[in-house]
């Protein structure tokens, strides 16, 4: 065979090393080596990149984690949850009220809306790692909910990409696959978790995002929101959105009304808790409890019936957990005028709300378990 060296002219090989090269153990050990090297130089670009990226902005998650790792040693007591919990739990008034019952404690609202309970998790290992000094309780929204919509909702937005490292990946997964949804699903919704975890992975998009954060600016809404302890109430937000959320709950009111009279039959029900969450639960209540972090589960005054759940917090084992969707027990948070939408309580709601857990928080302090 005739092969061009490297002045361009023909060389005739004369014998058998020449026509066939191997690739001798010296050369294979160099090839590896550049491709570990190689490997080693993207991870630590890419984590290095990581560690500036900013907490994604949507439900005002990056201003109330902003001012929380800021300040994280000034807090016994933290929310995390979907928009129930942002807009249910006023820290104010719960202080206000545990300091009555002769508590003192301060308290910061870390939910947003759209919060799945994976992310919610996510954002608790965050908390844990940062290891506040006096954190003694986290309050976290016990969801039954559908895990193929973790993903399937909020796919490739800012949060949903942010929240995907390897072990909400793993639980994420695993969530899925125990799920009962069909198999064309279950495999398509994979494959987008694996995506989210790849673009998580090589910090796909975040540059802007990353120069943005250096900005100086002060958003005077999300301002008002951690100046209030990380509480929103839904009556402050004009957005047409929101706006369109209570015009439609005005619209079906006996809608409301008729959900509400079956509440708390339906919750009497026998139900069976979602493949795997028993353990799920576990896990999280006893890796929290390892850091001194006592977990109280809750479940909003939502119009949706969750048998199961009610019928896991009657267990002897189970962790603390308040049942706030009982209209027999708690009426007054679901009069009309305590709303601001079938699903979210509105300021004056959120007051109700955030002094009956402060009052039910207070006596379990106080050796009285009301739950």
């Amino acid at each position: 065979m005739l092969l061009f060296d490297g002045w361009g002219f023909l060389h005739v090989p004369t014998n058998v090393e020449d026509r066939v090269a191997p690739r001798t153990p010296h050369c294979l050990g160099r090839s590896l080596s550049l491709v570990l090297l190689a490997a080693v130089v993207f991870l630590a670009s890419v984590t290095a990149l990581r560690a500036l990226v900013p907490w994604p902005e949507h439900g005002a998650l990056a201003a109330r984690m902003k001012h929380f790792l800021a300040h994280a040693d000034d807090y016994d007591l933290l929310f995390v949850g979907s928009s129930n919990v942002a807009h249910g739990f006023d820290p104010a008034v719960v202080d206000a009220e545990l300091a009555r019952r002769g508590h003192s404690l301060r308290s910061y609202n870390l939910a947003a809306e759209d919060m799945q309970p994976v992310e919610a998790d996510f954002v608790l290992r965050e908390v844990q790692r940062r290891k506040p000094a006096r954190l003694r309780s986290v309050v976290i929204e016990l969801l039954d909910f559908e895990p193929t919509a973790v993903i399937r909702d909020n796919a490739f937005s800012e949060r949903a990409v942010y929240w995907h490292d390897a072990r909400s990946l793993c639980d994420a997964l695993g969530r899925l696959l125990r799920s009962a949804a069909p198999l064309f699903d279950k495999a398509r919704l994979s494959w987008l978790h694996l995506q989210h975890a790849a673009w998580r992975l090589g910090n796909l998009g975040e540059a802007d995002r990353v120069l943005a954060a250096q900005r100086t600016h002060v958003d005077p809404v999300l301002a008002a929101v951690v100046e209030a302890g990380g509480f929103e109430a839904l009556d402050d937000r004009p957005d047409q959105a929101t706006l369109r959320m209570r015009a439609a709950f005005l619209a079906n009111a006996p809608r409301y009304r008729a959900r509400t009279a079956k509440l708390d039959a339906q919750n009497a029900t026998h139900g069976t808790l979602p493949p795997g969450l028993d353990d799920e639960l576990a896990m999280q209540t006893a890796r929290l409890r390892a850091a001194g972090i006592e977990p109280i589960y809750v479940i909003p005054p939502v119009p949706h019936p969750t048998p199961a759940l009610h019928a896991f917090a009657a267990r002897a084992e189970a962790p603390l957990v308040f049942l706030f969707n009982a209209p027999g027990r708690y009426p007054e948070l679901f009069v009309f005028e305590h709303r601001y939408d079938e699903t979210h309580v509105n300021r004056a709601g959120s007051e109700v709300l955030s002094r009956r857990f402060a009052d039910a928080l207070a006596d379990v302090l106080d050796g009285k378990h009301g739950g």
